[in-house]
């Protein structure tokens, strides 16, 4: 496993302990902007898509538009990311 992969994973539990911690007060809404250079639409597991489940959030892009019409948020490529 390459170093920035490590830090990434640390990273997402981190960020899940804290999310969680949120969650649990009453009248706390969250909204995550990450750039993590992953994507959720391919219904792989990878490390974000297990972090998106684990903490019960979603991803407004899908959730706003058909997953077969999600906008590119690549500028060079052809997919929606992060």
């Amino acid at each position: 496993m390459k170093e920035y992969e490590t830090y990434f994973k640390q990273m997402l539990l981190d960020l899940c302990d804290f999310v969680l911690s949120k969650q649990q007060q009453q009248g706390i809404e969250i909204l995550l902007l990450i750039d993590a250079n992953e994507t959720l639409l391919t219904h792989q597991t990878n490390d974000l898509e297990c972090f998106v489940a684990d903490v019960s959030l979603i991803d407004l892009h899908a959730h706003r538009h058909d997953t077969t019409h999600a906008p590119e948020t690549y500028s060079r490529g052809k997919r929606t990311q992060d």
